[in-house]
């Protein structure tokens, strides 16, 4: 099974205690590129934990092919960050790996 959209609707995002990004819409299908810009501080990182579920939602639905986020989350949706989880002796195929050989 493959996730073909993820889709986020007036997605509301908070982190420690303060609203970052408010009523974002995103539809995001399978094969798509899509690029998250903007100034530092302006909370691409936020939205990227919010898309990858590790940080929740404060207002707004975010879903997995219909689905929210929660069942997909560890399954089918993951997120390798760029300060954590690199493995300094792995390569970069091998540290994805980790995970998916971890749940066998």
């Amino acid at each position: 099974m493959s996730v073909t959209e993820l889709r986020a609707e007036s997605l509301t995002v908070a982190d420690r205690g303060a609203v970052v990004v408010r009523n974002l819409d995103l539809d995001a299908r399978r094969g798509q590129l899509i690029g998250l810009t903007g100034p530092s501080g302006s909370g691409k990182s936020t939205v990227l934990h919010a898309l990858g579920g590790l940080l929740p939602a404060v207002g707004g639905r975010l879903t997995v092919d219909g689905r929210g986020l929660t069942p997909w989350r560890d399954v089918l949706v993951g997120l390798i960050l760029q300060n954590l989880g690199l493995v300094p002796f792995l390569s970069a195929a091998e540290t994805v790996a980790v995970p998916l050989q971890a749940k066998g």
